[in-house]
């Protein structure tokens, strides 16, 4: 079967289309939906819960990482199979989170398009112009809005979801994790929604991808 016929890869698709047209055509939205997290500052910034989302994420990869890795190593030299991981499946983790997040997100993205954080704008009390989702900012870099590393991170989990069987559950459990973070960065003015949302887009197709070429198209050829 060919990537693009897949179903549920070209609604992926459509989807961060269609989302991405309406961040254009409407960039407001990133200003409102900031708004409601701001009142002479981003109030949230610092409490307990956006503390606890923020700064889960690295221990979260790499928990997760490690874990994979000793499961692959025990499983290969006690020849069992204890949870089904492999080291396709750790390479599988692992592209998606160095490609999607590293590479795309970090380098790509965050090191060319130079968008002001809502924290650093005029509308929220600093000096900086806003600049809507995927147009580049000139200037000093120095702030790294578009688009949203933690978020990036933080949705891999929708990858190591797709290693586990009851994969439905797991990829809730993922969508919501992502979320909740996502939600911390634009409550603390760190991000604007649509550096969120873009996030989630890139890691959820680097994911589809890749699953795709690592474990179904070797099944099609059978």
């Amino acid at each position: 079967m060919n990537y693009f016929k897949q179903t549920h890869s070209l609604t992926l698709w459509l989807s961060f289309l269609i989302s991405s047209c309406i961040f254009i055509l409407w960039p407001s939205i990133d200003i409102q939906t900031s708004q409601l997290f701001f009142n002479n500052g981003f109030y949230m910034k610092g409490s307990w819960w956006e503390d606890l989302l923020y700064y889960s994420v690295r221990p979260f990869l790499i928990s997760v990482l490690a874990t994979l890795v000793v499961l692959w190593l025990f499983n290969k030299f006690t020849h069992k199979n204890l949870l089904g991981i492999n080291g396709k499946k750790v390479a599988f983790f692992t592209l998606v989170l160095v490609i999607g997040s590293g590479i795309i997100v970090h380098l790509v993205l965050k090191n060319n398009f130079n968008r002001p954080r809502p924290i650093h704008i005029e509308e929220f009390n600093n000096n900086r112009i806003f600049t809507p989702a995927f147009v580049i900012t000139e200037g000093e870099n120095i702030n790294y809005s578009f688009s949203s590393g933690h978020s990036s991170a933080a949705f891999s989990a929708l990858a190591l979801a797709l290693l586990f069987k009851h994969r439905k559950a797991a990829l809730m459990l993922a969508f919501t994790y992502g979320s909740l973070v996502s939600l911390a960065r634009i409550a603390a003015g760190g991000h604007f929604l649509s550096d969120t949302v873009v996030s989630f887009f890139i890691m959820a197709i680097v994911t589809d991808i890749f699953y795709y070429l690592l474990f179904v198209r070797h099944q099609d050829k059978n």
